[in-house]
């Protein structure tokens, strides 16, 4: 994919599974929403499932605060999820991205290789101030896991999903961030590693991380830093880099309650972006 946007001269890059079946409008539904607001990076599909078309099988992904990557709508009624809104990442399988914004803060890192590079993308895009939305208008049909073969499991998205569970918030979260949020994330892990292993790909799991520490030096010489944001923690403030309140639409979904992204605080509310204050923490985000 790399290579394709480094040549590409248009305005936009499309990227589609070859394991999905577009509808004849999808891309100038796409197109057309991205047009409406250029700080809009990525634009996200209703990606339905191709034998149960009537539930969803992604409307755009986000990150929860134990530090699993999901598929927002996976496997609801696709009928809940019929209204445009602000989502924290698109999903590579289906979506449209801004290329002077690609060009900007650069493609899709080559160490992920498979799963959550799109995230890991789209939570790059966020940390520079532009935003990902969900078209509901742009829709498809999907054979989830057709390609590599991981309907749910298997060896090679094991190994996968353990090394970048642990680069993606690494990559991408404040250290203040990091710091607050490493018990629940341990939880997380504990959680993914009894799983994985409960299925029969501990092992393959357990390959993943070893591959996540061995990356972390590459990562530490070319981490990208945004513009700088205030993050205040009794009295401590870093700017390593940009951190957004961002809140969801009332009609995303109930699965948004929970999301609590980690540099992001998902809230139920009306689509507005604010800033969060609690009796410890306060997030604020400016952009010039």
């Amino acid at each position: 994919m790399n290579q394709g946007i480094a040549i590409a001269k248009g305005e936009y890059m499309a990227l589609f599974n070859n394991d999905a079946f577009a509808e004849p409008d999808w891309l100038a539904e796409l197109i057309k929403t991205a047009d409406a607001d250029p700080k809009i990076f990525a634009v996200s599909s209703l990606m339905l499932r191709y034998y149960e078309p009537e539930l969803a099988d992604d409307a755009g992904d986000y990150v929860t605060i134990l530090g699993f990557a999901c598929k927002r709508g996976d496997g609801l009624k696709a009928s809940r999820y019929t209204k445009p809104c602000r989502v924290f990442s698109a999903c590579g399988g289906a979506a449209l991205y801004r290329k002077s914004i690609l060009d900007e803060i650069g493609v899709f890192d080559e160490l992920f290789f498979a799963y959550y590079e799109d995230v890991d993308l789209s939570w790059r895009a966020n940390n520079f101030g532009y935003r990902n939305v969900y078209c509901p208008t742009a829709r498809c049909r999907h054979i989830c896991g057709a390609t590599t073969g991981a309907v749910r499991y298997n060896p090679f998205k094991s190994i996968q999903s353990g090394r970048n569970s642990i680069l993606l918030p690494y990559k991408n979260q404040p250290i203040l961030m990091l710091v607050l949020n490493f018990i629940p994330m341990l939880l997380g892990y504990l959680l993914k590693v009894l799983m994985f292993r409960l299925r029969g790909f501990g092992g393959d799991y357990a390959k993943g991380f070893r591959e996540a520490w061995a990356a972390l030096p590459k990562i530490n010489n070319r981490i990208q830093v945004a513009e700088p944001a205030q993050l205040c923690l009794g009295g401590v403030q870093s700017d390593r880099r940009a951190v957004q309140v961002h809140c969801v639409p009332r009609a995303a979904g109930v699965e948004d309650h929970v999301m609590g992204a980690l540099p992001f605080i998902l809230l139920r509310c009306r689509g507005r972006a604010v800033s969060l204050r609690l009796p410890f923490l306060l997030l604020s985000s400016r952009r010039k």
